[in-house]
């Protein structure tokens, strides 16, 4: 009985290209990712914080405040397509893509005297892969983090685990 090689040259080839392209376009995403970490456009963050909330208690700044410093241009670019909903209380990210989707709101939880207390929290993803995408997420949360930040350099923030129930589908 013969052996018979279960690659052929033809096969070995494509399979060998395949991985260049890969490990390629591995590379390409780290060198953007760092660059805008770089850049201050995202930092380093726990895995799954996107099953986190931040909790941010500020004097004196109103939703309507944060609205106007978001970086709509920047938000637009590393998130694609998204769209922002305000109303008295809250701000709402909506971001709808073919390979994912998600809804993040940042409220007002808390008034007391002229402190206002905000949440950051995402309320529901729903993606094609095993987990969200990571940078568009970071790129959001970094970006409401440094407005509160810029206002107030020693703000306080509070994380906290959101407690979700997840539904699996095979379809």
């Amino acid at each position: 009985m013969e052996l018979r090689a279960f690659i052929t040259p033809a096969g070995a080839i494509i399979l060998l290209a395949v991985i260049g392209i890969t490990v390629a376009a591995c590379i390409v995403a780290r060198k953007q990712r760092n660059g805008l970490m770089d850049q201050g456009k995202l930092i380093q963050r726990d895995p799954n914080f996107w099953d986190k909330s931040e909790t941010f208690s500020v004097a004196g700044v109103t939703i309507e405040d944060i609205f106007q410093r978001l970086p709509a241009e920047d938000l637009k670019k590393y998130m694609g397509a998204y769209e922002l909903q305000r109303d008295r209380n809250r701000i709402v990210f909506v971001h709808n893509g073919y390979e994912e989707s998600f809804t993040g709101t940042l409220s007002l939880i808390a008034q007391e005297n002229d402190v206002n207390t905000y949440r950051l929290l995402i309320n529901q993803y729903k993606t094609k892969h095993s987990s969200p995408n990571e940078m568009s997420l970071n790129v959001l949360y970094t970006a409401v983090e440094k407005i509160f930040l810029g206002i107030d350099p020693n703000i306080k923030v509070i994380t906290e685990h959101v407690d979700r129930k997840v539904k699996h589908s095979l379809f």
